[in-house]
């Protein structure tokens, strides 16, 4: 019976991990009717794709509850905490429009501004071990 339940939190862990752990924050006002959200993805679904899709979620469910309206993403950016890290950030800044609103035309006109800094961030360990040999 105990061996039965220890086998069955760890089968609950595991699946939860390979699903990949995700974390998302609130939505805070960026600007003036402008909207922003976090999102990360870690692990086996380390990948943009997932926290975008995680964010643009939380966007939608957003713009749905406060206002009945469905969100237009303006900027999304992609970053990491640090070179090594497996987890993949995605930041994106949404307006909350109504169905039919003309103001969806000209925006579907404007390009979404992506910025991609998962490879910008320097190396901290660059240099420090330039010569790893023992010396004896």
């Amino acid at each position: 019976m105990i061996k039965t339940k220890h086998y069955f939190i760890a089968l609950i862990v595991i699946s939860l991990c390979m699903t990949g752990c995700s974390r998302k924050t609130d939505v805070k006002e960026v600007g003036e009717g402008i909207y922003g959200v976090t999102a990360s993805s870690y692990l086996s679904s380390g990948s943009r794709a997932a926290a975008f899709e995680e964010a643009l979620e939380i966007a939608k469910e957003y713009c749905k509850e406060t206002f009945n309206h469905v969100p237009w993403v303006t900027k999304i950016t992609y970053r990491k905490s640090r070179p090594q890290s497996k987890a993949v950030f995605t930041d994106i800044e949404f307006v909350c429009l109504e169905e039919g609103d003309p103001e969806l035309e000209r925006l579907s006109k404007i390009k979404v501004e992506i910025e991609d800094k998962t490879k910008k961030l320097p190396d901290p360990f660059a240099g420090l071990f330039k010569d790893t040999k023992p010396k004896y």
